[in-house]
C-alpha cells in the first residue's frame, strides 16, 4: 500500500477510471467492484470513495467519456456534397464504434443510476450531440421541414441505430449475431433515406 501518497488527486482519479474501464472491457460489468479496482491500483477501497462518491458516479463518468470518444469520431467525418452519404457515414461510424467497444457499450444498457443521486448530464449531452450531427446531415434532405420535424427524424434515426447496437453487443438474441449489426443499420438507414426522398 505504499502507493497511497504517491499520486495527486487528479492522477488517482485517472488511475481509478483507467482501471475500472479495463476491468469492464476484459470481464464485463459483473466483475467491477471497489475492491477489484483498489487491488488493481494499489489503494484501499475506501480511497476510491474519496475520489468518487459511489460506483454510480464512477460508471457514469466512464459512460460519459466513452460517448465523448464516439462524438469525436463522428465529428471527424468530413461532410461531403451528398447528404445521404453523410447520414450513412455517421450511422456506420456509430455502430462500428459500438462494436469495437462492446463491453463498454453494453455498460450503457446494463447500468442505470439511482434516481436523483447522480447527474446523467454528461451522458445526455453527448447523445444530444450525436443526434445534432445526424440532424445536420438530414436537414438538406428535408428542406421544407420545420426544425421540430428534423429533430424528430434525427431522434428516430439515432434510436434505431442505438437499438441495433444495444441488441448486438448484448449478444442475447440469436437472430441478431454481432456480425449482422452493420448490415442491419445500413438497411434501416436506406429505408429512412428512401422515405425521406419520397416525402421531399
Amino acid at each position: 500500500m505504499g502507493r497511497r501518497s504517491s499520486h495527486s488527486p487528479g492522477e488517482l482519479r485517472h488511475l481509478i477510471l483507467q482501471s475500472a474501464r479495463q476491468i469492464v472491457e476484459n470481464a464485463g460489468l459483473k466483475a467491477l467492484s471497489a475492491r477489484a479496482i483498489a487491488k488493481d491500483v494499489g489503494y484501499s477501497p475506501g480511497t476510491l470513495y474519496n475520489v468518487f462518491s459511489n460506483l454510480d458516479e464512477l460508471l457514469l463518468t466512464i459512460q460519459g467519456a466513452l460517448l465523448e470518444e464516439a462524438v469525436a469520431e463522428l465529428e471527424a467525418i468530413p461532410p461531403g456534397p451528398d447528404s445521404k452519404a453523410d447520414v450513412r457515414a455517421l450511422s456506420d461510424a456509430y455502430i462500428s464504434f459500438a462494436l469495437r467497444n462492446r463491453e463498454l457499450w453494453n455498460l450503457l444498457q446494463q447500468h442505470t443510476p439511482k434516481p436523483g443521486k447522480i447527474s446523467v448530464q454528461l451522458v445526455d449531452e453527448n447523445f444530444k450531440l450525436i443526434i445534432a450531427l445526424l440532424a445536420g446531415a438530414i436537414k438538406p434532405l428535408v428542406k421544407e421541414a420545420r426544425e421540430a420535424e428534423i429533430q424528430q427524424i434525427a431522434h428516430s434515426v439515432w434510436a434505431s441505430i442505438h437499438g441495433i447496437s444495444a441488441i448486438a453487443v448484448a449478444g442475447k438474441i440469436s437472430t441478431m449475431p454481432i456480425e449482422t449489426a452493420r448490415p442491419c443499420v445500413a438497411t434501416v438507414i436506406d429505408c429512412f433515406l428512401c422515405k425521406l426522398s419520397q416525402a421531399s
